[in-house]
């Protein structure tokens, strides 16, 4: 697993720097950092304009559910601007949950009792979303970017039960977050 966060990590500074190659100036910002609020998530990202329309950036985030759940996400991601302030946005990643699986057992005699396997579960994940950015006064500076994510995850497990396993496991979840940062 700590191979699989180092990847990610090593792709995101790739991604991010590479975007510093083009210079060409338009006007705005190119470069956005914020820390990511939500009701149950944490984040950090960096965004980087490569065009008007189009950026690339990298996102580390946490989600906690009341105390239980956590999920964590180190990725990369693609905006593409529609206009000046929404966008939407594709973003790929490595992705780490915590689960539970609950299945009813069924003995000979036909009584069946609930039983419930309960773990870690690491995968790749694909993540759409969408937002809007609001910079206010001159272009640049603080700004703040509401926006939704919906992780899919699709992990390879060695979940087994008696009657049936889980060789493949897809998940879902979402984050409703607001990006507090500053562009320059």
């Amino acid at each position: 697993m700590n191979k699989k966060i180092v990847f990610f990590l090593i792709l995101m500074i790739i991604v991010t720097t590479v975007a510093f190659a083009n210079e060409e100036h338009w006007g705005e910002p190119k470069n956005y950092l914020s820390g990511d609020i939500g009701f149950i998530y944490l984040g950090l990202r960096y965004e980087r304009l490569i065009t008007p329309k189009i950026s690339i950036g990298s996102v580390v985030y946490h989600q906690l559910f009341f105390g239980f759940y956590p999920e964590t996400e180190v990725g990369v991601f693609g905006r593409f601007y529609i206009g000046k302030r929404f966008y939407t946005e594709l973003g790929l990643g490595f992705h780490r949950f915590y689960n539970h699986l609950h299945y009813v057992h069924y003995d000979y005699s036909g009584y069946g009792s609930s039983r419930c396997w309960t773990g870690y579960i690491s995968g790749f994940s694909i993540s759409p979303g969408l937002g809007f950015k609001f910079d206010p006064g001159r272009s640049g500076g603080f700004f703040v970017s509401p926006g939704l994510i919906v992780p899919i995850i699709v992990a390879k497990t060695d979940i087994k039960f008696e009657e049936f396993s889980y060789p493949i496991l897809t998940h879902y979840s979402f984050a409703l977050y607001c990006s507090f940062g500053y562009a320059w």
